[in-house]
Parts: structure tokens; sequence; C-alpha cells
């Protein structure tokens, strides 16, 4: 075999191993991409979620503003999810009420619960002492 023949097919070794390289490189950064889109679709989708939940919150407030002895909210579509409220007495005593408002933001196959602790005094808007959001979960 000449030295020609041995130049040529050390080229070629070469460049193979350079494209082996390159493709392991370029299979690195597109996965690394994948995940990053991944992460960021999640983190949207928390944000949808905790709207849907503020709003629940929000208008289930408004209601025991309006209403101190309601219950809760009914499911409510907002866009491509839904929310409703549940309303628990915990304590009742002559000039307030303590309840548990737990809300739910649905959106496509999860969801998110938030609890807040209120209080309901005559003659005066609901007052949040405590505020609990809890993890995504699929349904």
């Amino acid at each position: 075999m000449s030295s020609l023949h041995r130049e040529h097919g050390q080229a070629v070794v070469l460049a193979l191993f350079v494209l082996l390289l390159v493709t392991t490189g370029l299979s690195l950064l597109a996965r690394g991409v994948l995940l990053e889109v991944n992460s960021v679709r999640q983190q949207g989708q928390r944000l949808q979620l905790q709207a849907l939940c503020d709003a629940a919150m929000a208008e289930t407030l408004a209601l025991l503003d309006d209403r101190p002895a309601a219950r809760g909210l009914t499911e409510r579509q907002l866009g491509d999810g839904t929310y409703e409220a549940k309303v628990s007495v915990v304590r009742q005593r002559p000039q307030s009420t303590l309840v548990d408002v737990e809300v739910r933001g649905s959106l496509a196959d999860r969801s998110l619960t938030a609890v807040a602790r209120v209080r309901l005094r005559d003659e005066q808007r609901p007052e949040v002492l405590d505020w609990q959001s809890g993890q995504v979960r699929w349904r």
C-alpha cells in the first residue's frame, strides 16, 4: 500500500472522528434546548394556573364581601382553563367568622390548588390572614 493511500485512509478516519464529535456536540446542544423549552412551557402553565387561582380567589372574596354566607363558586371557564372555589366555616363568633377558601385552577390535564384563611367581620371587607399555594398536579 502506498503512502498516498495511507494518508487518504488517515484523512478519512480523522474526518469521521471530527464528524462524530460534531454530531455528539449538536446532539447535546439539541437536548439542552429541548429541556429548556420544556422548562419554559411548564413555567408558563404554572403561571396560567396561578392566574386562574387568583381569579377564583378574587371572585370568591368579592362574593363573601357581598354575601358572607356564600359557600363558594361553581366551575367557571376563563380562557383555556377553569376555576372553582369552596368556602368552609372554621369558627363562627358573633362579630366575626373565620373561613377557609379553597380554590382550584385547571388547565388541560393539570391543576393547582390554593387555600386561604379569611376573616369575615360585620361591615368590613374580608381579610386574608394566610395563603398557601399547592403543587401543580396531573388530573
